[in-house]
């Protein structure tokens, strides 16, 4: 089970307060009923077994190699810099040829800072993950994410690396042209309100999937439509009848 995962199940942000993770545990378990919902018991019990392995694991400071910050002024920290840049604008971040230009730079050709170049974009991305389907498979391209995952896995979290498999070979289910906002807002923030509410969704929890909507919308989000927001798997029985984001 991916980090990603297992906060959405748990439903609390990523984080390795033990605290935290045991309240968000008991809260769940008072709206999880192992008789009515055996599969949904197990998969929430899971998800607080990983993200308590999760809390014990060494924080990414502890790494001797440099982190990528907006402070690194190295030729990859300066790179990495124009990387978070294009994914903070969301029409940027859907932007092929933004993308493209980034790997066309200098910096990325320079055979001494290419693979600086790929080991700060990796760790960027273990933040910043939400992108289109033609930006995973662009990614993939340049970087070989797929071919290179036994290499990655050897230096990144292991589900970190299956879960960019995943997206370079699947695709985000998410269609990003149905944003509409501020090309600045917080889309991640909606994005993971948005996980969760399907979540709730599949599990015929309705009244949870309304709530974490609510909780997008309320926090002065960028609206998804509907038709992207209810994924073509769901059944129309299982909808809720009327669109709650539109």
């Amino acid at each position: 089970m991916e980090p990603i995962e297992v906060f959405q199940i748990l439903g609390i942000e990523q984080t390795k307060d033990e605290r935290a993770l045991k309240n968000a545990y008991r809260d769940k378990l008072t709206v999880t009923n192992p008789e009515d919902d055996p599969e949904g018991f197990k998969r929430l019990r899971m998800a607080y077994e990983e993200a308590c392995r999760y809390a014990g694991t060494p924080d990414a400071e502890e790494n001797e190699e440099a982190e990528p910050t907006l402070e690194d002024d190295t030729p990859a920290g300066q790179w990495v810099r124009g990387v978070r840049k294009v994914y903070e604008n969301i029409t940027d971040r859907c932007d092929v040829e933004k993308w493209k230009a980034l790997f066309e730079a200098d910096d990325f050709l320079s055979l001494e800072e290419e693979e600086n170049c790929t080991t700060y974009l990796l760790r960027f991305l273990m933040e910043h993950y939400k992108l289109p389907t033609a930006i995973w498979k662009l990614l993939d391209e340049k970087i070989h994410i797929v071919q290179n995952a036994g290499a990655f896995r050897e230096r990144f979290p292991a589900q970190f690396v299956s879960y960019m498999v995943h997206k370079c070979e699947s695709g985000e289910e998410v269609d990003f042209s149905e944003f509409r906002g501020a090309e600045d807002a917080d889309y991640d923030q909606f994005l993971q309100y948005y996980d969760r509410a399907y979540q709730a969704l599949q599990e015929k929890k309705l009244q949870e999937a309304e709530q974490m909507i609510g909780c997008g919308m309320l926090w002065g989000l960028p609206t998804l439509l509907w038709r992207s927001a209810v994924r073509p798997s769901m059944k129309k029985r299982d909808r809720p009848q009327k669109p709650l984001l539109c």
